[in-house]
């Protein structure tokens, strides 16, 4: 694992086309951004503990865009 420490407003590249950025630092929280590819998924690691679980369990739709807790999670934020 490599750990880098960074201050408001600088920015981490992986690869090329992936860049995340720390907005904010507030109490314990960190706020950061990604620029990333659409083809590259970002998730919370929480979020994505429930989607492997899902596909584990046959939740997933292979047709949808979504799983169930992707789209719960999108729902949750706007």
């Amino acid at each position: 694992m490599l750990s880098l420490t960074r201050r408001v407003g600088e920015s981490i590249v992986i690869g090329e086309d992936i860049f995340i950025t720390v907005l904010a630092c507030k109490g314990n929280q960190v706020r950061i951004a990604f620029n990333a590819p659409n083809s590259v998924p970002i998730h919370r690691y929480e979020i994505y503990q429930k989607i492997q679980s899902e596909k584990q369990d046959g939740l997933v739709d292979p047709t949808k865009r979504f799983c169930p807790s992707m789209q719960q999670s999108i729902l949750n934020h706007h």
